[in-house]
C-alpha cells in the first residue's frame, strides 16, 4: 500500500496528453505554483497511504511483538518525498524495469532497517525519529527547489 505513490509516475506519463489540455483551464496555477500543486497532490496521497499502512500494520506489530515491521510505512516517507518532488517535465517514458527500481529500492531499504533493528538490536525509536527529521529537512529543501524547475505538466515535455 505504501508503494502506490511511487508507481504514480507511470500513471502521470500515461495521462500527459490530457495534462496538456488541463494547463489551458482558467485558474490553474502556472509555473512554480503548478509545480508545487502537482508535488503537493502526490505528496498528500503518499502521506495518506503511509498513515493507512501504519494503522494497518500497528495491530500486527503488537500481536507479533516485531516492531520492525513499522519500517515498511516509515521508509515510505523519504521515498515518497523523492518521488513527489522530482520534475515531471524531465521524466522519460517508464520502462518495465526502470519503473520498478524505486519499488525495489523501497523494499530493500525497509529490509535493511528491519534487519538492523530486529536482528542486530539497533534502537528503532532514535533511528525512526532521525529518518523522519532528515526526511522533513530534505523535503523542505526540495520544496524550495521546485521554484527553479521547468513547469511540471505535461509530463516528459523536456525529455
Amino acid at each position: 500500500m505504501a508503494v502506490m505513490p511511487m508507481l504514480g509516475r507511470a500513471m502521470l506519463w500515461q495521462t500527459r496528453r490530457e495534462q496538456a489540455l488541463l494547463r489551458l483551464l482558467p485558474g490553474l496555477p502556472q509555473g512554480e505554483g503548478l509545480n508545487r500543486a502537482v508535488a503537493w497532490l502526490s505528496l498528500r496521497h503518499a502521506l495518506l497511504a503511509t498513515a493507512l499502512a501504519a494503522a494497518l500494520i500497528l495491530p500486527l506489530c503488537h500481536l507479533t511483538r516485531q516492531w520492525g515491521l513499522l519500517w515498511l510505512p516509515l521508509v515510505a516517507v523519504p521515498w515518497s518525498l523523492w518521488t513527489a518532488t522530482r520534475s515531471p517535465a524531465h521524466m522519460r517514458q517508464p520502462t518495465g524495469f526502470r519503473s520498478m527500481l524505486p519499488v525495489m529500492a523501497y523494499y530493500l531499504s525497509a529490509a535493511v532497517a528491519y534487519v538492523g533493528t530486529e536482528r542486530l538490536g539497533l534502537p528503532m525509536v532514535p533511528l525512526a525519529v532521525g529518518l523522519l527529521a532528515l526526511s522533513a529537512a530534505w523535503g523542505a529543501w526540495r520544496w524550495r527547489q521546485l521554484a527553479g524547475q521547468p513547469v511540471a505538466l505535461p509530463a516528459g515535455r523536456r525529455s
